[in-house]
């Protein structure tokens, strides 16, 4: 039986391939920008195998990394132009239209307690998470959503429609528990290579040896 949704006529369900929602969501831009990328090519630019201490969404110690800065160091290193705008302002959603039109999209963080289109988010404790906005209405009542990975009993993404009210308190509701909180700008990118720059596997595991050393 597939895992419970909010409105389940309205959300289409897909396998999971993502590995991270943040960089899974920045190489589903990249990919709808027509440069397709496998998101462990930008873990390795963006130096995403360097481990650190940090506290999961229960409070309870985990291994992490520094993904936000992992995922925008990996795509520039990839060729891509990065913009980060502000959106926790009045005119939040008006920023994110505008980055919809101009750039295909943009990767936000929310706080998952917030979020309408799944149970599974609502029935759990509240965690840092980040999806792919893909477009807004006209009227600017309802929002366009790629979410890269639902971490259910079964791992799957999803996109629907949400209400844009709804998805503005997921955007503003600052997470308490998160050692770091990242909520408040959009990503984007406003240009990307005709090819993708090419790594040979000397400089992979140049970038590996580099990350293993700190």
């Amino acid at each position: 039986m597939p895992p419970e949704t909010a409105s389940p006529q309205h959300v289409h369900r897909f396998p999971a391939v993502a590995v991270n929602c943040f960089t899974g969501s920045l190489a589903q831009l990249l990919n709808r920008r027509g440069t397709p990328v496998n998101e462990s090519r930008m873990l390795e630019l963006g130096e995403g195998y360097l481990f650190r201490c940090g506290l999961d969404e229960w409070g309870y110690p985990e291994y992490t990394f520094a993904v936000q800065d992992v995922g925008l160091l990996g795509c520039t290193r990839l060729g891509a132009r990065m913009e980060s705008a502000p959106i926790d302002g009045p005119d939040g959603l008006d920023q994110l239209a505008r980055l919809c039109r101009s750039n295909g999209g943009a990767v936000v963080w929310v706080n998952t307690s917030r979020l309408t289109h799944d149970v599974f988010y609502s029935q759990n404790p509240a965690y840092l998470h980040a999806l792919l906005v893909t477009a807004v209405s006209e009227d600017g009542h309802q929002i366009q959503i790629h979410d890269p990975l639902v971490v259910n009993r079964e791992r799957y993404g999803c996109e629907t429609w949400v209400d844009a009210e709804a998805f503005r308190v997921a955007l503003t509701d600052q997470v308490r528990t998160e050692t770091y909180n990242h909520m408040g700008l959009a990503h984007s990118i406003s240009d990307v290579p005709a090819a993708l720059q090419q790594t040979t596997a000397t400089q992979t595991l140049v970038a590996l040896l580099r990350q293993s050393e700190r």
